[in-house]
């Protein structure tokens, strides 16, 4: 794999990471599932992925790939933590007549979301289209993958497809009972990470 550089991404580099987000998100079954009409998609779906980085840089660590290709958003959890209602309030406003359909995915989310031991929850990550394929996911996982595994911290995502699901396997993470909206319209696959031992371990 080329050795790909990642660094903590800071406030100055917030309109790369919402790129970023935006370009790579744009055609993902969760916002397609969100935002149904693509016009309103265009229009509504950048400030959202905004909203998500800056919580991603106030409640959580975000981390770049040099050159702006990638990137990812992580939120510490712990057992007695609750959802920041101030943030979802603002997005679902955000989205206007959208807004149930993010209360009923936080919701749907929320109720799977295992809470029984301190996680990190890998909440996004997102490479350019263009640069797909390139191992830069790789990179930003493994990059994290280094101080999760020395410090023994599991790890958790949900996965919005199969094919995604098949990356993060490859990684150590492990298959949980998929999740499906009411309306069937969208599945998610929750995945967890236990830290690999270390070599000395």
């Amino acid at each position: 794999m080329v050795d790909i550089a990642v660094r903590r991404a800071r406030a100055a580099d917030a309109d790369t990471v919402t790129d970023i987000m935006n370009a790579a998100f744009m055609h993902d079954p969760v916002s397609a599932w969100l935002l149904p009409d693509l016009e309103d998609r265009a229009c509504l779906h950048p400030g959202l992925m905004r909203l998500y980085l800056e919580l991603g840089l106030e409640q959580g660590e975000v981390y770049l790939t040099d050159g702006g290709l990638g990137a990812t958003i992580w939120f510490p959890v712990q057992p007695d933590d609750q959802d920041d209602p101030a943030f979802a309030e603002r997005a679902i406003r955000h989205l206007g007549r959208y807004g149930e359909r993010l209360e009923t995915f936080l919701q749907l989310v929320g109720k799977h979301h295992p809470m029984t031991e301190p996680h990190w929850h890998l909440h996004f990550i997102c490479v350019l289209p263009s640069h797909q394929g390139r191992s830069i996911g790789t990179a930003l996982l493994r990059d994290r993958f280094r101080h999760l595994d020395a410090e023994g911290h599991p790890s958790y995502l949900e996965s919005s497809s199969v094919r995604s699901a098949a990356l993060y396997a490859r990684e150590g993470y492990q298959h949980q009972a998929p999740m499906t909206t009411a309306d069937g319209g969208l599945t998610l696959f929750p995945m967890w990470r236990r830290p690999a031992a270390s070599p000395m371990g």
